[in-house]
């Protein structure tokens, strides 16, 4: 087991340009208003909005922040099991909740984009923080394993230009102390299941002109850019029918039972954390809706390993509030907050002093 694990929030991601909980609507609502409407995804989006527009016509019994993510994807969720939202039929929600991959899918790959410096495709570069990150894990695989909460797969493309395996775990934790552990508790874009529900996959990079594509290139700019489009790879028919076009995302909320498929995954991030000695929450807000998180770190802290140091890296300091009023006194006085986004914490001497701790 990892004497270090990083738990990697929105916040790690947002450095990479993709939107966070409280501004994906936004960021979604700027590519919808420019997408013609024979995109592909056009009526995804349009059905999304529907629904938000649904959840606005509560506001006057209940408060519900239709311009959050969260909010609209435990309410869909909730309306799915209860039949029943605003206006909208069953029928509709069912297709609110798969345009809502689809969206998600677009909104994310449409905004973490990757530099290609010159015109030879071999050179595209991954964020510069993920780069830094990538190669100071690479000098420390035998002691760090990561759990994040992120559906895109920056972190992976980094992990891969710089020849890092890795391993998201699904059966068990990998032995291999050259393979790196990545436990992804809210699934990702480049995850699929089987169409009976049996069998879990993920799609990687190993061949990147399948996956990276051309994107707003800067024009009169020194940077072409690209993005990591594992989509189009998911979302179109495939002569592989054993899988579901669509990836496997979770929603960050109450009813993650009804996803038994990734349970291992849990499981398995739940003993790395049982075993830390030290923990680092990048960008993490812990929000109060994601109780499960709460309790999954709650059991995972009852090892018998003494866990000496928690870091948690976020310019908000109410992130390490939250944390202290969920943590017992055995660790809610262990912990450092480092006031910094996560590509300032990726340059600064605070991130070797971590595995020197």
């Amino acid at each position: 087991m990892s004497e270090i694990v990083f738990i990697l929030g929105a916040g790690a991601s947002a450095d990479a340009g993709a939107p966070v909980m409280n501004n994906f609507w936004d960021y979604a609502w700027n590519i919808y208003t420019h997408m013609k409407e024979e995109d592909n995804d056009y009526q995804y989006f349009r059905t999304c909005f529907k629904a938000i527009y649904a959840i606005d016509e509560f506001q006057a019994k209940s408060f519900l922040d239709s311009r959050n993510l969260e909010t609209v994807f435990c309410a869909l969720e909730m309306g799915k099991q209860l039949g029943r939202f605003g206006r909208l039929s069953s029928s509709e929600i069912e297709e609110s909740i798969t345009s809502l991959y689809r969206v998600i899918a677009r909104t994310l790959e449409d905004s973490v984009l990757l530099h290609l410096p010159t015109m030879d495709d071999s050179q595209i570069e991954a964020p510069e923080h993920l780069n830094v990150f990538s190669k100071t894990i690479g000098r420390n695989l035998n002691r760090v394993s990561i759990i994040t909460f992120n559906y895109d797969t920056a972190l992976e493309y980094s992990l891969h230009k710089n020849g890092i395996k890795y391993d998201y775990c699904f059966e068990s934790k990998t032995t291999d102390n050259s393979i790196l552990p990545i436990y992804k508790l809210h699934g990702s874009l480049n995850w699929r299941t089987s169409r009976d529900g049996k069998l879990i996959d993920a799609l990687n990079f190993s061949s990147e002109s399948d996956v990276l594509v051309s994107y707003r290139p800067d024009n009169g700019g020194r940077f072409r850019k690209k993005k990591i489009n594992f989509s189009r790879l998911l979302f179109t028919s495939s002569s592989d029918q054993k899988y579901v076009n669509y990836p496997l995302i979770i929603p960050p909320t109450w009813n993650k039972a009804s996803y038994p498929i990734i349970s291992n995954v849990w499981k398995n991030a739940a003993e790395e954390l049982q075993n830390a000695q030290t923990l680092v929450f990048v960008g993490y807000s812990f929000p109060v809706t994601d109780t499960f998180f709460h309790y999954l770190l709650a059991i995972g802290l009852t090892g018998i390993t003494r866990l000496k140091n928690i870091f948690i890296v976020d310019p908000n300091d109410q992130s390490a509030l939250r944390y202290k009023s969920l943590a017992g006194s055995l660790t809610s006085n262990r912990v450092g907050h480092i006031s910094l986004k996560f590509r300032d914490f990726t340059r600064s001497h605070i991130l070797k002093e971590v595995f020197s701790s």
